[in-house]
């Protein structure tokens, strides 16, 4: 057998020669950059790389794939030697030979079949652009007394081994050695250790029957080599560097004359030895061999020693389990049962969290090859690019990153190609003549998250709705109907480009329906963000990993179905008397009203189309078919003058079996309801494929087997959504929920009670914690109440020190609610927590207004005072409150206050003039942006609200930043609640700073910070 047919040794080659290839065009890329700067141990580092690759090329008989890395080593070690600086002309010659050698290494009992003349005359073109001393450098020979063969190699190649391996032997064979192994037997040994760098006459025998001579690179030293060779070390020599000289010494002091022992065999070296040429004979074939498409490599991973031995115990543990289990049943010992079954469940977790830990890979594996992609396309277009990688090191499942390889190719080069501009229309945008390119990955609610994102002139979605149009995608009436997002989503529909010309990469749109549909096989959700004229950002979300997932596992009728984890917002139960409240339709669609907005829903069992299901009379117990086509629809009858019976105690409405639950998920930025019979349990499962009669059913990605041997079906909730035509409800509901909303504005409230006929409310954004006192603990100093609170004394006020209010409770225990003022934490008693909620305010300022009080509004159905921190404590110790004397800038500055609710607005006016600015007012963006342009001169800050009509927040931020007149105006964002996502979106958006409405104390330290120092921010 010859060695090239030994796959388990192949295999390992052709992983390491992938891997040296890796290290070479990263370090060709990053040389490049560098220019006549370049490190010279990264130049070293892939003149290694490239030489490993020469030596196993050699060793397995891949002549031409060794002639070629040879070229290019010639290349680079001029470079090293400082005597060919590293053009990118240069470069491309190197990458292009790399791509050769790649698509070789691939099929690598086909490599001889490459044709690589093109290569080599660019490189030995190259080479004659070097100085001319290294066109003609002579050649070291290597010989040895008693020896017949010797070797001729060039210095470079010399050094190049040293630097490679430790150690250097002439070493030679006599027939007689092999017969008790052969001949392939003994390379497999030595391709363990070393590398071959030159023979004289191997290539060409098919049996050994003649002495013959190699050269052989290895790590081991000259006590160890023996062993390996199990030759006489009569017939072991050592190339020794000796300052510019090469030695050949014997290992033992009085080396045996080695007398040939066939005649005629020549004893001069070569005029030209190759450098590399341990190759077994082949035997050639009049076909021309099949291209192997994939690489052995492929079918293995590696696998860190501590991750092996951890299974290796953990198997030892399941072992010793299920021993004691055995026992145990035997025994029929239940206790005993039981704690075994509770660590056969342990050892069995662990065991696959280990195992699927191996699986996980960087995603670097797939960023890292963009760098070239970028280059190459930039180089071909005549464009600028900057690309910035991020999060590297996020591990997926090895599945998942194979899966996205061509996917994120396909967005790379749209984005490089019809994404960024040219460099002179960006200049005439006002824009950098280098563009960037932002892909960057990273972990958030479970899921994997991959950004693509560049400051090109964004997607046209009139462009796209024409586009539609004319090809007959959707008619007139439906793109009149949809969003912007909408749309332009419609880039991911089969055939769709935006493409003026055809070619293998212009447009978006060419390829996208690929991109979608390999993502969505994979469990993967993408979604588009857009701007004209600023750019676009792809955001894809993936599962972890595709083996074992943890689900939820819901039922309608008697089918079981599985819904993954990452899917899961909440759940939502509906009493049946409260259907006809909270469900409401929009045209024949049904949305559910949940914490102010509307929610599309839908039945699974309309999906599927599941027969009509039953109910179970209360009295009776038997089940009966349900009538309704709606789950909305009437219950009682109605009687003549439009009134209805009376509900009996026996209406389903005030059974609990009637309540509707609803599954809420979500499908990128689509979040909507799935109606189920039952919620049944939370279970990790093996996901298994479906068969080829399901696998276009868009409604499923997968299935899985159950404890019980039953069957469940994984919903897709991106597919269901489509299907079911969800983003239209959900762009008219929320439509509908922001007509509704009109000046109202959504805040999280802390609600208490101080006495049980008042009800009290706290702005959540204020409060930075709660805790629950001793009343004995407090402590009465100087007039001052206070407690003993984490190493200091917290100061406590009581409600009715300033409000008119009931006293306090008098109870064991009570509620202090903490907040910061003037640097300190303070305390407010009260005497109860009743609820956090998220509600609409529509505040009443005037009725019960006084001082400590903002207003009021209707919680929970009772008049609840909006309490005002602050102005408690200002009343209390106003020597704690802030200076309210400007010094830092003269009162002709004025702040523009943008803020469509009337009752914010106020108070934030209120408050920056107590403090002695000047406000000018605005209620949208738009009435923002003429007031800036009439009173440029005089406008030194702006503070908005995000969510606004007609021009919000973030876009009016982006329309300051995009005017170079305003471009450092200091912008503050004011919301109800900050959130992570929300203060990313803003600081992406050009936002300096995100402040709760009503943190009086916080807006006005900022507001003073950056007119103090506006170059600072």
């Amino acid at each position: 057998m010859s060695i090239i047919d030994d796959d388990e040794t192949l295999g390992l080659f052709i992983e390491e020669a992938r891997d040296n290839l890796n290290v070479l065009e990263k370090g060709l890329l990053s040389i490049e950059a560098a220019g006549a700067e370049a490190d010279s141990d990264l130049v070293n580092e892939i003149f290694r790389a490239v030489h490993s690759i020469k030596g196993g090329a050699g060793f397995f008989g891949m002549e031409k794939l060794k002639d070629l890395s040879h070229g290019m080593e010639n290349l680079l070690n001029l470079m090293r030697n400082h005597e060919l600086v590293a053009t990118p002309s240069l470069i491309s010659i190197l990458l292009t030979s790399a791509d050769t050698l790649n698509e070789m290494i691939l099929d690598p009992k086909g490599s001889n079949d490459f044709d690589i003349a093109e290569h080599l005359v660019a490189l030995k073109g190259a080479l004659a652009g070097a100085p001319s001393k290294n066109q003609v450098e002579a050649p070291v020979t290597l010989a040895a007394p008693g020896c017949p063969h010797s070797f001729a190699l060039t210095r470079s190649e010399l050094e190049g081994v040293f630097e490679m391996r430790e150690f250097l032997y002439l070493v030679f064979f006599q027939p007689s050695d092999f017969k008790e192994r052969t001949f392939p037997e003994l390379l497999l040994g030595m391709a363990q250790t070393g590398i071959l760098v030159g023979d004289k006459e191997v290539g060409k025998k098919e049996s050994v029957e003649e002495p013959f001579a190699v050269l052989f690179a290895t790590v081991l030293d000259p006590e160890m080599i023996g062993h390996l060779l199990d030759i006489p070390s009569a017939r072991i020599w050592n190339v020794v560097p000796r300052g510019k000289n090469f030695c050949v010494e014997p290992l033992m002091e009085k080396a045996e004359t080695v007398v040939p022992q066939a005649a005629g065999m020549p004893s001069a070296p070569s005029e030209r030895m190759p450098t590399v040429s341990a190759s077994l004979p082949r035997k050639e074939t009049g076909e021309a061999m099949a291209i192997v498409k994939q690489p052995l490599a492929e079918s293995t991973l590696r696998v860190n020693v501590k991750a092996l031995d951890r299974l290796m115990n953990l198997a030892g543990e399941l072992v010793l389990t299920r021993n004691q289990m055995a026992q145990n049943v035997s025994a029929w010992n239940k206790q005993s049962i039981e704690n075994t079954a509770q660590r056969l469940n342990l050892v069995t977790s662990d065991l696959q969290e280990a195992i699927m830990s191996t699986r996980m890979q960087p995603i670097g594996n797939v960023f890292n090859k963009f760098t070239r992609v970028v280059r190459d396309l930039c180089h071909e277009l005549g464009k600028e690019i900057d690309l910035i990688i991020e999060g590297v090191d996020v591990n997926l499942d090895k599945t998942i990153i194979e899966a996205i390889g061509d996917p994120l190719t396909h967005l790379i080069r749209n984005a490089v190609d019809h994404g960024v501009e040219m460099p002179k229309e960006r200049r005439q945008a006002g824009k950098d003549s280098t563009g960037t390119i932002k892909l960057s990955a990273f972990h958030e609610a479970g899921q994997a998250i991959i950004e693509i994102a560049d400051d090109g002139n964004g997607i046209d979605a009139r462009k796209v709705k024409e586009k539609a149009r004319s090809l007959g995608i959707l008619d007139a009436y439906q793109l009149e109907g949809m969003s912007e997002k909408e749309l332009v989503k419609l880039i991911f529909h089969p055939g769709f480009s935006l493409a003026q010309k055809v070619t293998d990469i212009s447009g978006r749109g060419v390829g996208m329906d690929v991109v979608h549909t390999n993502l969505t096989k994979i469990g993967g959700v993408i979604d588009i963000d857009t701007q004209l004229g600023k750019g676009t950002t792809f955001r894809i979300k993936l599962p972890l990993t595709l083996a074992i997932i943890p689900s939820l596992l819901i039922g309608v009728e008697d089918e079981r179905y599985a819904i993954p984890q990452v899917n899961l917002v909440e759940l939502v139960r509906v009493p049946a008397a409260n259907v006809k409240k909270r469900i409401e339709r929009i045209g024949k669609a049904m949305v559910i009203r949940l914490r102010g907005s509307l929610l599309p829903i839908v039945r699974l069992r309309d999906v599927f189309g599941i027969p009509q299901g039953t109910f179970q009379h209360p009295d009776t117990g038997k089940f009966h078919k349900d009538l309704r086509n709606g789950i909305a629809d009437r219950r009682s009858e109605k009687s003549e003058d439009e009134g209805l019976y009376p509900r009996s105690p026996e209406d389903r409405r005030f059974h609990s079996q009637s309540a509707i639950n609803i599954v809420v998920v979500t499908a990128g930025d689509l979040h909507y309801g799935i109606i189920v019979d039952n919620l049944l349990d939370s279970e990790e499962i093996v996901v298994k494929p479906l068969g080829r009669h399901l696998s276009e059913c868009r409604g499923y990605a997968g299935a899985t087997i159950l404890g019980d041997g039953k069957v469940a079906l994984i919903l897709d909730v991106v597919g269901i959504s489509t299907l079911m035509r969800l983003s239209s409800v959900a762009e008219e509901s929320h439509e509908k929920s922001e007509k509704k909303k009109g000046m109202q504005d959504a805040q999280s409230l802390v609600i208490v009670k101080n006495a049980k006929s008042e009800q009290f409310a706290v702005p959540l954004g204020l409060i930075s914690r709660i805790e629950r006192i001793d009343k004995r603990n407090i402590e009465l100093t100087g007039g001052q109440r206070g407690v003993k609170y984490r190493g200091t004394n917290l100061a406590l006020f009581s409600i009715e020190d300033v409000v008119r209010a009931t006293p306090c409770e008098d109870l064991d225990h009570l509620y202090v609610i903490v907040f910061p003022v003037a640097g300190r934490e303070v305390g407010i008693l009260v005497s109860q927590i009743i609820d956090v909620v998220d509600i609409d305010l529509a505040i009443d300022e005037t009725t019960f207004r006084q001082s400590g009080v903002l207003g009021s509004v209707i919680v929970l159905g009772e008049t609840t005072l909006l309490l005002d921190l602050y102005d408690i404590v200002a009343k209390l110790k106003p020597e704690w409150a802030p200076s309210s004397t400007v010094t830092t800038k003269s009162h002709k500055s004025k702040i523009l206050l943008v803020e469509d609710s009337q009752f914010f607005l106020n108070q934030i006016k209120s408050f920056l003039e107590d403090a002695g600015y000047l406000v000018i007012t605005a209620e949208d963006g738009v009435l923002a942006l003429e007031s800036l342009e009439a009173r440029q001169s005089e406008i030194a800050m702006v503070v908005t609200d995000i969510e606004m009509p007609n021009l919000d927040g973030l876009e009016l931020t982006r329309r300051i930043r995009a005017d170079q007149r305003f471009k450092e105006l200091p912008v503050i964002a004011v919301t109800s609640v900050a959130g992570e996502s929300a203060e990313k979106k803003g600081l992406a958006a050009g936002i300096d700073d995100y402040l709760i409405k009503l943190d009086r104390e916080k807006i006005l330290e900022r507001v003073g910070f950056y007119l103090r120092q506006p170059k600072e921010r």
